[in-house]
């Protein structure tokens, strides 16, 4: 490999080190806005209520949502990184720990974001606790990991807690809970897609029963 080849090597691999690091590093605060967007749901109604313009009631209610699901969606783009195989030496040779929970946790808000997709959480309570336990459960397992293992390397007194919840020095948990996740993910897009062909079926079925009808009812105002 010539200079220029080497420089390009050089360059690709140290990018992907400061990718993999700068995603690591802002999904705390993507998960802790995620969880408070979403907690926050009754404050923002009972503020709804306050508003006695509807035009600034729809705007603090749409931008609301905006950003809850918004963030949703991007905390949940950023841990697939946690399902990638694990980038052991990126990053000059030193190895990269990462929360041992990370993929159980993108898999719960995989889940949350699935009742949101499926159902109506803003409309029906019952639907909203299960999100909220969903996503709940995902930042639980997300913050354990992170702060009792990926930041928890220099205290002495939890080590062994910190050589269980890191992946870099507990790689056969890592891969399992790893596969375990992408079985679920596998598993959940399935359901995702059969619930919008089978949607896509029933929605042809009423329109063709819909377009029958009406040739049946023209036929019987021609007929007299």
């Amino acid at each position: 490999m010539d200079a220029y080849g080497k420089v390009i090597q050089a360059f690709v691999e140290e990018a992907r080190g400061w990718t993999v690091l700068t995603v690591a590093a802002l999904m705390p605060t993507l998960w802790t806005l995620t969880l408070m967007l979403a907690l926050a749901r009754p404050y923002m109604l009972r503020t709804l209520r306050k508003c006695t313009v509807r035009f600034g009631a729809d705007v603090w209610w749409l931008s609301y949502v905006l950003m809850r699901d918004g963030l949703m969606i991007v905390t949940l783009a950023a841990g697939f990184i946690f399902l990638l195989p694990h980038p052991a030496f990126i990053v000059e040779g030193e190895e990269l720990s990462l929360p041992l929970f990370g993929p159980l946790a993108t898999l719960f808000l995989f889940w949350a974001l699935t009742v949101k997709l499926t159902e109506d959480p803003d409309d029906d309570p019952a639907a909203y606790r299960r999100m909220i336990s969903l996503l709940t459960i995902g930042g639980a397992l997300y913050f354990v990991s992170m702060v009792f293992g990926s930041e928890a390397g220099n205290q002495d007194w939890l080590k062994p807690v910190n050589e269980f919840l890191a992946t870099g020095s507990n790689p056969a948990w890592a891969h399992a809970i790893t596969t375990i996740a992408l079985v679920g993910f596998a598993a959940t897009g399935a359901y995702i897609f059969a619930r919008v062909l089978n949607g896509i079926r029933r929605g042809g079925l009423v329109e063709q029963a819909g377009g029958g009808s009406g040739r049946h009812a023209h036929a019987g105002m021609t007929g007299h």
